[in-house]
């Protein structure tokens, strides 16, 4: 092409969609074809085959005029249609629409060469619209079908609007073709695919379908998919194992897992707390799908609880618990329920555990324990404890009560302190099972009239396992004062306190009391009383100097005193030393022996001055009180006082003497 020469350009459309020109097959026609809304490129060849010559004019028109008309394009191709002069020379159609269909010509001229002329067959292909997909009902598909049920039937309708041709419809699913609709021209403007699909089994779950709609190679077909969506029947349910074992009273958590595919699993939690009735019973888990009837499935898990032992505790069968007498044998009866089994009972007897001791006639097992030749000493409270990885199970205590005479509490003779003309109580305590039905009182180890004068008094008790074998002594004698506490030592002293401890002297035959003083100076601090000599002395203060008084008091008067002095510490010692006697400590353990032996000596000369008399004035004792123990009162009154009661440490004799 040569430069600095002017060209001219025309450019008309030719045969109009419809005429005969367009749709000859001709030889030299070149084909083109586009869609509607693109670019359409019309080849022109503007190469001479001389390299000297000059092209002069370049014209498209229609092949049907004579000559190039005298304007460049038409209005329909007005801004749209621009030529490009670059190797190859082509006509370039924007934004094609139907109406540019026809067959262009394009003439050539050159200087020297001879005119070329091309023929140009644009056909302009238009789009469907984008597909559509139906239901049975009709009703316009988006992404989903369904929730359709399983193993029915669906019917889905791919529906396309337009094109030109008619476009080519077909079914997808994974990339295969399933169903196609040829290109129909009955006249309709509608295309319409459907796909059946008989019995909706589980393989269609989620499955994708697409349909497209295509009438050229130009552009991609257009394409819409839909999954289906299905109810899927639970196939399976199962409640899954644990590691540890449910115990009763702990809480848990059970599993149960329900499967209606390979992708679909539901898993459920029970938290639960089992009870003991529990055990046993039947835990079921049950999946149902709420749409679906006839869709539940069910698996059954039986409760096999882990629990603490429980323990019951009976006497033998055979025995009577109100009729067991000493030197009967007896049996228990251990009945443990446990799971896991327990590996250990263990026998208690008054809450001390219980060893196997055949020689000494116990025989322990773990389910019975025999006591052979059973004693007093072996009635109390009985129980079994068993135990397991759960723990320990106790039964309830089951006493054991032993049959027995009486017998006196007193292990040796009791001394009676007695003042002239005074009421007299003498208590006659006795342990016995059952409690006594009678006491009995013996004068002079016979049995007989009670006498206030006489010097000893015998009791013995009954019971339904007999008369009490040896009776309880009573001897009256002398009341008097009595002796002053000795051998007084302090320990755990610090800066505001200290323990104190005495040695009792004779208590005068009477119940006496004992007290310490303390004193500082001429004030008295505190006075503490106790019915031992044992004490405790608080807010005392620090540092001070102090005189402590022990005497001890019965109902006949008041001791002499025991005096000793202390010092307490001061605020700034960090430590009490240890256990230290009071000054004068020597001297008072003398004192104490020599008077302990006084005592002794007078209490053997009275006994044996009473021993001969036969009858004596009464006295007043109270004994303390013990369990199981029972006990009878002899009282006994004087005339009005006499003359005698102004000495009270003289026993009037009777009169016969």
């Amino acid at each position: 092409m040569l430069t600095g020469q002017r060209i001219r350009l025309q450019c008309h459309s030719g045969l109009r969609p419809g005429s005969s020109g367009v749709n000859a097959e001709l030889p030299d026609i070149i084909k083109v074809s586009a869609v509607t809304g693109g670019d359409a490129t019309l080849p022109c060849d503007t190469h001479s085959p001389q390299p000297s010559d000059v092209l002069l004019l370049v014209a498209c028109y229609d092949g049907r005029v004579s000559g190039p008309a005298s304007h460049w394009a038409d209005d329909t191709l007005t801004g749209r249609a621009h030529w490009h002069n670059a190797e190859p020379s082509t006509l370039q159609i924007r934004d094609v629409v139907p109406t540019d269909r026809a067959l262009y010509r394009c003439r050539v001229d050159f200087k020297i060469s001879p005119t070329l002329n091309q023929k140009i067959l644009l056909d302009v292909i238009e789009l469907p619209e984008k597909p559509k997909i139906f239901n049975e009902l009709d009703k316009e598909v988006l992404e989903f079908a369904g929730p359709y049920i399983e193993d029915i039937s669906m019917k889905l309708t791919c529906v396309v609007s337009g094109g030109n041709p008619m476009p080519r419809l077909r079914w997808w699913r994974d990339d295969k073709v399933i169903s196609t609709l040829l290109p129909v021209t009955d006249g309709s403007s509608l295309s319409m695919l459907e796909l059946r699909i008989p019995k909706l089994t589980r393989e269609y779950y989620e499955a994708v379908y697409y349909c497209t709609a295509d009438n050229t190679a130009l552009v991609q077909p257009l394409r819409v998919n839909v999954q289906i969506q299905l109810y899927l029947r639970p196939l399976l349910v199962e409640i899954l194992t644990r590691e540890q074992p449910l115990s009763v009273n702990q809480k848990a958590d059970i599993a149960c897992r329900t499967t209606s595919d390979n992708q679909n699993e539901t898993l459920s939690i029970l938290r639960w707390t089992p009870q003991m009735e529990n055990n046993g019973q039947v835990l079921a888990c049950r999946a149902s799908h709420a749409v679906l009837k006839h869709s539940t499935v069910q698996s059954n898990f039986t409760l096999d609880l882990h629990y603490v032992p429980i323990v019951v505790l009976k006497l033998g069968s055979k025995l009577n618990p109100e009729d067991i007498e000493e030197g009967d044998d007896v049996y228990f009866e251990c009945a443990v329920r446990a799971n896991p089994p327990a590996y250990k009972v263990v026998w208690e007897h008054n809450g001390q555990p219980m060893t196997h001791n055949q020689r000494a006639g116990i025989i322990a097992g773990s389910a019975h324990l025999a006591l052979q030749g059973v004693s007093r000493e072996q009635a109390g409270r009985y129980s079994c404890t068993a135990s397991n990885v759960e723990g320990d199970g106790k039964s309830t205590p089951v006493t054991l009560q032993v049959v027995y005479k009486p017998v006196c509490k007193m292990t040796a003779m009791a001394f009676v302190g007695a003042t002239i003309n005074e009421k007299v109580e003498i208590s006659c305590e006795v342990d016995a099972y059952p409690r006594p039905e009678s006491f009995q009182w013996l004068l002079n180890n016979s049995l007989g009239s009670v006498e206030l004068e006489s010097v000893s008094r015998n009791c013995k008790a009954s019971n339904m396992g007999g008369q009490q074998a040896e009776p309880c002594r009573y001897t009256l004698v002398a009341a008097v004062r009595p002796d002053r506490p000795h051998n007084c030592s302090t320990y755990n002293m610090t800066d505001d306190s200290v323990e104190l401890r005495c040695m009792a002297g004779y208590d005068g035959g009477l119940q006496a009391e004992y007290i310490v003083e303390a004193w500082q100076s001429d004030d008295l601090l505190l006075n503490v009383s106790s019915s031992a000599p044992v004490w405790k002395l608080r807010g005392l203060g620090s540092g001070k100097a102090l005189k402590l008084v022990f005497y001890s008091h019965n109902a006949r008067g008041r001791s002499e005193n025991s005096t000793v002095r202390v010092h307490t510490r001061s605020r700034l010692a960090l430590h009490t030393e240890p256990n230290s006697t009071i000054d004068g400590a020597d001297i008072t353990w003398i004192l104490g022996v020599l008077l302990g032996l006084a005592g002794a000596i007078s209490v053997v000369m009275v006994i044996t001055l009473l021993a001969r008399r036969r009858y004596h004035q009464s006295a007043e004792y109270a004994a303390p009180i013990g369990t199981k123990a029972y006990s009878s009162t002899l009282n006994g009154n004087r005339s009005p006082i006499q003359p005698d009661d102004k000495n009270p440490d003289v026993v009037p004799l009777a009169k016969g003497l």
